[in-house]
């Protein structure tokens, strides 16, 4: 029982959000407003269990690269300019650890146009991406409310195209709820959901996956973490 029920994963989720704070620490509210963005448009699509946990961990993730490719940390406009290197670089981070070859897979994919992609991982990685995008356009030097309509019309037109359809007709449902949008700017955080115990053995994968952040991050401490 007791490998079952190791440990919490929201508190080794917090503990990756906070290992990600090595890239710069004013990139922190944009790793969870996206993934707690990709989370809704999850539900709202109607992904799977796994299909959401994947979008969630994948948008939390999703410029883990930027750690690998920048010896100095660097802003979230600099890591958006390499976003398809950032999240290549992130893949083969992920790739790397047996357990998270499938989060690898999205997270890979997570910078490109939907026409470029075909299934099984693009549906979710074009959850991801719009996620990111409406991370990035939010200014927060205005009401968020204010700032809907005009996410929404230019989103709109990058309906399959940019974006997959259903990805789209998600976020123009969601957008709808301005709980969600309150929710992102003030109180962003790991959803309530992924408050549960893990096993033992999935704690040593969240545990090696923080450990590979920080001997990627600093050259004196490759392979003593781990």
């Amino acid at each position: 029982m007791a490998r079952e029920n190791f440990t919490d994963m929201r508190l080794l989720l917090e503990a990756l959000v906070q290992t990600l704070n090595l890239i710069d620490p004013s990139v922190e509210n944009h790793h969870q407003e996206t993934a707690c963005f990709a989370y809704e448009l999850a539900l709202d699509a109607g992904f799977s269990a796994r299909e959401t946990e994947l979008a969630l961990y994948a948008a939390l993730l999703h410029d883990i690269g930027a750690i690998a490719l920048y010896e100095k940390k660097v802003s979230l406009q600099e890591i958006e300019k390499q976003a398809k290197a950032v999240a290549l670089s992130g893949a083969r981070m992920l790739y790397g650890i047996n357990e998270t070859r499938a989060l690898a897979q999205v997270v890979g994919r997570c910078q490109n146009s939907w026409r470029e992609e075909e299934e099984p991982w693009a549906r979710i990685a074009s959850v991801v991406r719009l996620a990111d995008v409406v991370s990035t356009l939010l200014d927060p030097n205005r009401p968020v409310l204010n700032q809907v309509r005009g996410l929404k019309e230019g989103i709109l037109p990058l309906r399959g195209v940019e974006f997959s359809p259903e990805a789209v007709d998600a976020f123009l449902r969601v957008g709808e709820k301005e709980s969600v949008w309150l929710d992102l700017v003030y109180g962003a955080s790991i959803p309530a959901d992924f408050h549960k115990p893990i096993s033992l053995e999935r704690t040593r994968t969240l545990t090696q996956l923080i450990s590979r952040i920080i001997d990627y991050r600093s050259a004196f401490t490759a392979m003593h973490s781990a």
